[in-house]
């Protein structure tokens, strides 16, 4: 009789901690020429605060995100590595079919780690370009002063320009080294493509695995998924 072996996955966990985004102080108290005061910020140094401080926002939010989304998929692995370590424990004693299913389940936790560890390069490389954002934030923007007619122009010229802003794109796929193209646009997809919203036909795939395909939408910000392949 053929013996067969359960195998257990090592998990290896890149990213332990959690990443912490604090909100941005917002830009000091509006200063009136009728004042006769010269605000601290020219309408150019305005326009790239206000920038710069919506990108910090955007970033907080997303490291919000990743950081519920590692902590909810750790505690699945440790659940399904549990599981298989009894399982092993137990070998000798199970049945074909029941060794099959564990594996199935060894398969899912595979999975489970390479979307884990995915999310944290995606985390860590958002996480060092919000500290470099918040860091020139806090030394040209953080309670400085402006002129209250500045702000009102710049913030229109700021809405009328992101009607024509391109965002980035950004896919993360468990597993690696997957093709993925965008069906509906000529150039080839790399992460971080820039696009203009619209709607983008993505299509995945990858030997012994089946293909994804999906609409995804781009409005008026960064868009980031994450995608797992399953098993044929």
């Amino acid at each position: 009789m053929k013996k067969i072996v359960i195998s257990i996955m090592t998990i290896i966990l890149l990213f332990s901690g959690i990443l912490g985004a604090e909100n941005n102080k917002i830009l000091g108290t509006a200063t009136f020429s009728k004042n006769g005061e010269k605000a601290d910020l020219t309408k150019e140094q305005l326009k790239d605060c206000l920038i710069l401080q919506k990108q910090l926002d955007k970033q907080a939010k997303t490291i919000k995100q990743a950081n519920s989304e590692l902590k909810s998929v750790k505690e699945e692995i440790e659940k399904l590595t549990t599981y298989i370590k009894e399982k092993r424990s137990q070998a000798d004693n199970l049945s074909n079919k029941q060794i099959e299913d564990v594996n199935i389940i060894i398969t899912k936790q595979k999975q489970d780690i390479g979307h884990y560890n995915n999310k944290v390069d995606f985390s860590e490389v958002t996480f060092n370009k919000y500290q470099i954002n918040k860091k020139s934030f806090s030394s040209n923007c953080a309670d400085k002063s402006y002129n209250a007619n500045d702000m009102q122009t710049v913030i229109a010229e700021l809405k009328k320009k992101s009607k024509h802003n391109k965002y980035s794109l950004m896919i993360n796929v468990t597993p690696a080294n997957c093709k993925i193209r965008i069906m509906n646009i000529s150039p080839k997809f790399k992460n971080g493509i820039l696009l203009k919203p619209n709607k983008y036909d993505i299509y995945i795939t990858h030997s012994g695995y089946h293909e994804y395909r999906k609409w995804v939408e781009i409005k008026d910000s960064d868009v980031n998924i994450d995608v797992v392949l399953q098993n044929k």
